[in-house]
């Protein structure tokens, strides 16, 4: 297996669809399309291949996958005399590098002196050596990317999560945010902070991340405000708690709940490993209802709460189930409640009456 290297140049073609583009590989894994390759003919199915961008800054590598077809002759992209070569690809990964870092090659050292990556056309090969380097470092830059910004979010400190809906203002709230935390040097309160929202969101973040462009700070906004939604008010069940009590003074709610609260980042550890359908009949609410229903689903202690004593550390793997509210609220028909395996048979049973 060979690697090969495609060229972008954005001065000659630009790539208007770039972050429908990555999207489609966050949904899908990847996505198939084609690039050109030059005069280059040798180039085999399963063979690995890196894009450099080229002509604007930042340049760099900022793309990578494996070919799928052989080499076919076509007219040239640029409408010039003549044909050039093209090859079907499956992009693995993409980075925009209007928003995002890429994989800088003039900042490099050591191997990578030792190859040109500005020629005149693409389909050169890497040679093995310098390909196994640009790997490493190429997936070392990828999982630092993903790695760090869910790393910084599941190990905040906050009592609770008063984030609106993403939209324009919270975006901006979350830049300023990092910006007071970055070039105004700010400091926000312990008490503050307690509370999640975009702003203080942005600030924490920036804490941790430093001086980012604009562009960089709005891609991080879309990140979370894709991946780490603030959690709808979870429905209790009257089973689960007593003595409520609540009143509301200006947008601040508070409430009390003779109960032993739930770890929110346990829930999303325990949805993270087991999925968001139901553990006991399998409901789906997104499959259900679309897109409103998505990420959507209760978290069942095996433990119960009444037994749960101050200092106890919930295990999310082993102590949290997703289960769906009707499920969730069966389980609680009895007290102590049933087991996930109990009601599981219940409805093994009616199914097999039923049927």
């Amino acid at each position: 297996m060979a690697t090969y290297l495609l060229l972008w140049n954005p001065k000659k073609w630009e790539w208007e669809t770039i972050q429908q583009d990555i999207s489609k590989i966050d949904q899908n894994g990847s996505l198939k399309g084609g690039w050109s390759c030059g005069r280059t003919k040798k180039i085999k199915p399963d063979d690995r291949f890196f894009l450099m961008r080229l002509g604007k800054e930042p340049k760099g590598i900022c793309a990578s996958g494996r070919i799928i077809s052989s080499p076919t002759p076509d007219e040239h992209w640029d409408n010039k005399e003549g044909s050039t070569y093209y090859v079907e690809v499956e992009f693995e990964t993409i980075l925009d590098p209007n928003n995002e870092s890429i994989f800088l090659i003039e900042k490099q050292k050591g191997i990578y002196k030792n190859y040109n990556w500005t020629p005149q056309s693409g389909g050169r090969t890497i040679p093995h050596e310098i390909a196994e380097q640009l790997q490493h470092d190429w997936s070392l830059l990828l999982a630092k990317k993903s790695q760090t910004l869910d790393n910084i979010f599941l190990k905040l400190d906050y009592h609770v999560d008063t984030r609106q809906l993403p939209d324009h203002f919270r975006r901006e709230r979350f830049k300023i945010g990092w910006e007071d935390a970055t070039s105004k040097n700010k400091s926000y309160s312990d008490l503050s902070l307690k509370q999640l929202t975009w702003q203080n969101l942005g600030y924490r973040i920036g804490k941790v991340l430093g001086h980012k462009s604009s562009n960089e700070i709005y891609k991080i906004f879309e990140y979370y405000a894709y991946n780490y939604k603030q959690k709808d008010e979870e429905i209790l069940i009257p089973e689960e708690i007593s003595e409520v009590e609540g009143y509301f003074e200006g947008s601040m709610k508070r409430i009390s709940v003779n109960i032993y609260e739930r770890n929110n980042k346990a829930r999303e550890k325990c949805i993270k490993y087991y999925g968001v359908s139901c553990y006991i009949c399998g409901f789906n609410f997104e499959e259900k209802y679309g897109e409103i229903g998505r990420q959507f689903i209760h978290v069942h202690h095996l433990k119960q709460l009444s037994e749960i004593r101050e200092g106890y550390q919930v295990d999310p793997i082993e102590d949290l189930r997703p289960v769906c509210p009707n499920c969730h609220a069966m389980l609680h028909r009895k007290n102590p409640s049933y087991s996930i395996d109990e009601l599981k048979e219940k409805l093994k049973n009616l199914f097999e009456i039923d049927n």
